[in-house]
């Protein structure tokens, strides 16, 4: 039997069946590592209604109820589920995890990665798990070089096989993004043979390409509406203390789909009720840190989100950044919504930096220059 065309996945979208459609994608994703079939499994992924269930709000339970899912995929979407929620709700460690000491702090999050090595290959995950080592923001109290959760993920992503993942890779390399300075040297000299094995992975691209870039395409976005939810971003930043602006600001973005709007409205709304603080959640973890910028990631800790914008944060320590991205992040004009910035490990002298700066416009009162918690 010949390996479904991008024509037999489309005849499968027309006729409303998206979980076959994904199903038959991931077989010859699997045969293929095709990084095209990738792309479109991640749109398709996108905008598949996510499995039904009551998250629990407990960390304990939830990784609970993550493990079991885990165990018993039942179909194509629980992957896409897993590799969203890989790293939410992690619970703290308990004694029963001292008996592995480089894996304490992160034995949680080892478990769940254990279970999807135990998957079919998925490039869902593979994504997800790359997106842990581009953040870089885990670490623990006695790293060791040889084993570290960095070094589970690679041994995950190199099971997997995704070629997809060597690129963004490549370029944490030339940009480091960890916000500690032992994670940026070992994923400086760890990451060379994980890009390389990457790299060589063979794949085959499908003959009808053109056909499956085709399939669920990005929304057209007019360039008008861009261009004003654009300008009524900048206007917020401008003066970020009009509620009423941001509402405008949030429908332009939900004009266009773009999930800051989405953020915007639920976290302006009164009252939310568990679905609206979950889906909140979901869109901090998925876009927080793009929403916040390389720079910003890197320097400002425990980011609280309010009305759609970062309200609250509390200083990276000197260390946690190279000195050029400490002077860029000075003249971010994110820093414009931050109401309260701790002082956290940072020094008094870095601290007064960013709230005497101008980019920071809500900050500079008394209670923010002597805040040094």
């Amino acid at each position: 039997m010949s390996a479904p065309t991008a024509d037999d996945i489309a005849r499968l979208l027309e006729a409303k069946q998206p979980r076959r459609a994904l199903a038959a994608a991931l077989d010859i994703w699997r045969r293929s590592r095709s990084v095209t079939v990738a792309s479109f499994i991640e749109r398709l992924d996108h905008r598949t209604p996510a499995p039904a269930s009551t998250e629990p709000s407990d960390r304990d339970a939830f990784q609970e109820a993550w493990l079991a899912r885990a165990a018993r995929p039942t179909n194509p979407e629980d992957i896409g589920w897993l590799a969203r929620t890989l790293v939410h709700k992690l619970p703290p460690v308990k004694s029963d995890y001292y008996h592995h000491p480089p894996r304490m702090k992160h034995a949680p999050l080892f478990a769940r990665l254990a279970a999807l090595a135990r998957l079919p290959a998925d490039p869902r995950v593979a994504a997800a798990v790359a997106r842990i080592v581009m953040d870089g923001k885990l670490t623990e109290n006695r790293f060791s070089a040889e084993h570290n959760i960095y070094t589970g993920c690679f041994d995950v992503l190199v099971q997997i096989a995704d070629p997809r993942q060597a690129e963004p890779l490549a370029n944490l390399i030339e940009k480091p993004q960890a916000p500690t300075e032992h994670v940026r040297t070992y994923l400086a000299g760890a990451l060379p043979d994980l890009v390389a094995k990457l790299s060589a992975i063979p794949h085959d691209e499908p003959p009808d390409r053109a056909a499956w870039e085709a399939l669920c395409p990005p929304p057209a976005i007019d360039a008008t509406q861009r261009a004003t939810a654009d300008r009524l971003l900048d206007a917020v930043l401008d003066d970020p203390e009009d509620l009423e602006l941001r509402s405008v600001c949030a429908d332009a973005l939900q004009a266009i789909d773009d999930p800051r709007g989405e953020l915007i409205a639920l976290q302006l709304q009164p009252k939310k009720d568990p679905e609206t603080r979950r889906r909140i959640r979901e869109l901090l973890a998925a876009h927080a840190k793009a929403w916040l910028g390389d720079d910003l990631s890197l320097v400002l800790r425990a980011v609280e989100f309010r009305n759609g914008f970062p309200e609250v944060a509390t200083l990276a320590p000197n260390h946690a950044a190279p000195e050029a991205v400490w002077k860029r992040a000075l003249t971010d004009r994110r820093l414009a919504t931050l109401a309260h910035l701790h002082k956290g490990n940072a020094s008094k002298a870095l601290h007064a930096k960013f709230v005497s700066s101008r980019a920071a416009k809500r900050l500079g009162s008394e209670h923010n220059f002597y805040d040094f918690r």
